[in-house]
């Protein structure tokens, strides 16, 4: 191979490497099948129940503990910056 060659798949090369997510991204745009590359794990719907109870759980009590703070927090006092703005 030539030195030309040589310089010329080099080149070919890099740029391939530098486009490598880009003509991957591209290329997955044409993939009509929808094959997934991770498998999806079935479990029981009661594995499924119990997460989501859970998760609601954290979220309820998140809430909670937002609405106490709030109504224990004291309003704020109106300053002549604030008091002339009209309320939204």
């Amino acid at each position: 191979m030539s030195l030309s060659k040589k310089g010329e798949l080099d080149h070919a090369m890099k740029m391939m490497m530098k486009h490598k997510y880009t003509l991957s991204g591209a290329g997955s745009v044409f993939n009509l099948a929808g094959a997934s590359t991770r498998p999806v794990k079935i479990g029981d719907a009661s594995d499924d129940i119990r997460a989501l109870r859970s998760d609601w759980g954290i979220v309820g009590n998140e809430i909670r503990k937002a609405t106490v703070a709030v109504k224990s927090s004291p309003a704020p006092k109106a300053t002549r910056k604030n008091a002339s703005r009209p309320s939204r």
